[in-house]
């Protein structure tokens, strides 16, 4: 529904101008950003990358070897494994898979794995498992930190690949390159759920990388043009709000992912209501909303 007005024309309670759509977005207590809410410290191996994911399991198992990467069949559900580390005659194998929670055997039932490629026991008899949180998520769609942190000598290289999906359910990688030495890098999209997340081969014994949530929000409209931008923070849904001082800072892009709101007066603070205004060419019906 359009109703004209004089210079203006309003729809769907946002007011249409030169420089797009005046849009007003509500976050409901975000937190402030995190170091390491997604991911505590990870010490990097001598030369493979690792890539921990959502969808991880703890197998008791008997005396078991297998190599990282081979895959491996349930005998209860027929659900696909992959070998997350390497053992050799150990009593716990972690395991991947596509399946969500509810796709897997219950964790009381004993059964067998049998292996459907790459290197290890041909079967490998379980008789519990437990899944395994190697991976928070954002309590808002928001980009992501990783801060490294080397064991000697020279500084961490390589990137961190972090993958999930954003607000509007797509797919979305960002490659964030790791910086200087305990110095926090942010990411550049804004994930909404993280699947997984792959870290570079060590350079040095002992470095480590955590993996955290920014101050960086995500937009739930694309911001192709960094138009007008004002901020307002609220202490309760029923009270009066105050202006910052500072405007937010909008990131522009043409994907909605990369489209980035920074609050810059007032701090997340896992309580306030925070308010954002700025213009958009974006008009959707989408309901994905982020309070």
């Amino acid at each position: 529904m359009i109703i004209k007005q004089k210079n203006a024309k309003f729809i769907a309670n946002e007011f249409q101008a030169v420089r797009g759509y005046e849009h007003y977005q509500v976050w409901t207590a975000p937190l402030l950003g995190v170091a390491n809410r997604i991911r505590v410290s990870t010490t990097l191996v001598a030369t493979n990358t690792q890539t921990f994911l959502l969808n991880t399991y703890s197998f008791t198992v008997t005396s078991a070897s297998a190599t990282k990467d081979a895959v491996y069949t349930d005998s209860n559900k027929g659900n696909l494994f992959t070998v997350v580390a390497t053992i050799a005659g150990a009593t716990t194998l972690v395991l991947t898979t596509a399946t969500p929670t509810s796709g897997v055997v219950a964790a009381s039932t004993a059964g067998t794995l049998t292996k459907v490629s790459g290197t290890g026991d041909a079967t490998i008899a379980y008789s519990t498992h437990a899944a395994v949180v190697v991976l928070g998520q954002p309590d808002f769609p928001r980009n992501v930190t990783i801060t490294p942190t080397k064991g000697s000598g020279s500084a961490i290289t390589g990137n961190v690949v972090v993958t999930g999906t954003d607000i509007r359910g797509n797919a979305i990688t960002d490659t964030i390159a790791c910086g200087t030495d305990t110095t926090l890098v942010n990411g550049v999209l804004a994930f909404s759920t993280i699947t997984s997340i792959t870290f570079p081969a060590r350079t040095q014994a002992s470095d480590a990388i955590v993996v955290g949530t920014g101050a960086y929000l995500g937009a739930d409209r694309i911001i192709q043009f960094p138009f007008i931008a004002a901020g307002m923070v609220a202490s309760t849904s029923a009270a009066i709000g105050v202006i910052e001082s500072s405007a937010p800072t909008l990131t522009a892009a043409l994907t909605i992912s990369g489209s980035l709101i920074k609050f810059n007066t007032s701090a997340l603070d896992g309580s306030s209501y925070f308010i954002a205004k700025y213009h958009t060419f974006d008009v959707t019906s989408n309901q994905n909303v982020t309070s």
